[in-house]
């Protein structure tokens, strides 16, 4: 019969290997698919693909898969394993990657988001099934783009393979308030301590603070001696106008130069933020309105603290009532005294907002099909 083969004489019949076929009664041998086709046990026809290629249409007709094998049988994308018998369907990912569904050709490797190479390999589990928007190539807990999201609702990715528990907003809030103020706190002691022992010995010589204003007159005798303030301000302002032009205009920058925007990124307000209010966690509205609002609330500080200072050091060096005239003179010299510190935050955060600002049109595509 069809799909077998028998020596003249024989009166035994050979099934087809996989990869031959016979088409007619009483064949002496069973022919080879043609490439890159192939065939089942005891096949009549080669209908299918042989491995490393997959089948583009799965309800293409065998025949026609049999007479065009090179037009239905393309070869399998990189990374993945195509075996005899794949379609487009049923390509084989491993773990580390993930495609966006199951007619797309593109494989994607899994970012590591936080963690190392098992990291992704953990979440994206790979194999045969797409699943909705190639959900089926990630493991149990994870879902999304690349399975970097967690299944579970209200819960974020750590360490790249990991899923915790989403905090409140207050406290998140409550932990990047607590940080800014923490920070300002210690720069404002550090100041304190260095402008009140100016020209004095006193706390210099004692062990535990001794070295650090020792320390710090060095430093200022020579960040006064090479100018560095307009340096600084150069360097910073050519960093933060290369951070925009990546993030905001997409401009390719030299490596040397791309490295040095890196590590201004990683150092830029709206990172920071993120670190407290996640992005799984809190919407892109709550996070643009707390990255555009926290340097106004610092600016704002600062001059509260500054009146505060100007006020006390009125109220010490007078007993009399003030006047509305000198109570207005007081503030605005208190609001004038930290102006300059406003001023180096708005340097420093606005680049940084505009270009978060900006990303929420920089959207990662990806091949469906």
């Amino acid at each position: 019969p069809p799909g077998t083969s028998s020596d003249i004489g024989s009166g035994t019949c050979t099934d087809c290997e996989p990869g031959f076929y016979a088409q007619q009664e009483r064949q002496a041998e069973c022919r080879r698919c043609r490439h890159p086709s192939s065939s089942g046990n005891r096949s009549v026809i080669c209908s299918i693909c042989k491995e490393g290629f997959y089948l583009s249409n799965s309800n293409a007709d065998p025949n026609d898969i049999f007479e065009n094998p090179t037009e239905r049988c393309q070869p399998c994308p990189p990374n993945a394993t195509c075996r005899a018998g794949t379609t487009l369907e049923s390509i084989l990912l491993p773990a580390g990657y993930w495609r966006a569904s199951p007619s797309s050709t593109v494989l994607y490797e899994c970012g590591r988001f936080g963690g190392g190479d098992e990291a992704r390999k953990t979440r994206c589990a790979g194999g045969p099934e797409a699943g909705g928007n190639g959900d089926g190539y990630c493991a149990t807990s994870f879902t999304g783009p690349e399975c970097q999201l967690c299944n579970a609702s209200n819960h974020y990715l750590v360490g790249g393979d990991a899923c915790k528990e989403c905090p409140t907003f207050g406290a998140a809030m409550g932990k990047l308030v607590g940080l800014a103020l923490g920070v300002c706190v210690a720069c404002g002691l550090a100041g304190w301590a260095y402008s009140v022992q100016s020209g004095r010995q006193s706390w210099r010589e004692k062990p535990c603070i001794g070295p650090s204003l020792r320390l710090a007159d060095r430093a200022a005798v020579y960040y006064v001696g090479i100018g560095a303030t307009a340096k600084i301000k150069i360097l910073v302002g050519f960093l933060q106008m290369a951070f925009v032009l990546v993030s905001t205009y997409s401009a390719r920058l030299p490596d040397v130069l791309a490295r040095r925007v890196g590590i201004n990124e990683a150092l830029a307000f709206d990172a920071w933020c993120e670190a407290f209010l996640r992005p799984q966690c809190f919407s892109y509205s709550t996070r643009l309105l707390v990255f555009a609002f926290t340097p106004i609330a610092l600016i704002a500080s600062f001059l509260l603290v500054g009146i505060g200072v100007r006020v006390r050091r009125w109220l010490v060096a007078t007993a009399s009532r003030p006047t509305c005239a000198e109570a207005v003179d007081v503030v605005t010299r208190g609001m004038f005294d930290l102006t300059p510190a406003g001023l180096v935050l708005v340097f420093c955060f606005v680049p940084s907002i505009s270009a978060s600002i900006f990303r929420a049109w920089s959207c990662q595509a990806y091949t469906i099909s």
